[in-house]
């Protein structure tokens, strides 16, 4: 496999992630819109609110605010789950989870759970 030249990163602390994902994140052209937040471990609640109203709303079951809002505080603590919120109050919502990579030493970002509140949709 050819080289692409890109060094990944060297990840030694659950934080350093972080750190990495709000360099990229302000490096980044500011649309006109909301820009996304990262969710700090506090708003695991708010954060729960919205994924408990798009699992209804597309009738997936859920195992109800309250039990997704422990879930999360220690997840989002944990630094391998991040979580973005739009708005103030918070709108829309997505989970990104870190997880090891085969290629190079660094995680992959995958995203779940992308939600915009029906309020907030474009028509």
């Amino acid at each position: 496999m050819a080289s692409s030249g890109f060094t990944p990163p060297i990840l030694r602390h659950p934080t350093d992630r972080l750190r990495i994902l709000y360099g990229t994140l302000a490096g980044m052209e500011q649309p006109s819109v909301d820009t996304p937040r990262v969710a700090t471990a506090p708003e695991a609640a708010t954060v729960a609110g919205l994924l408990d109203t798009f699992n209804r709303e597309y009738d997936t079951p859920t195992p109800g605010t309250a039990v997704l809002a422990t879930r999360l505080g220690r997840l989002l603590a944990g630094g391998d789950v991040i979580a973005l919120l739009i708005g103030d109050p918070a709108v829309a919502v997505a989970l990104l989870t870190l997880r090891p990579n085969v290629s190079y030493e660094g995680p992959v970002a995958l995203l779940d759970e992308p939600w915009t509140g029906s309020t907030s949709r474009c028509a």
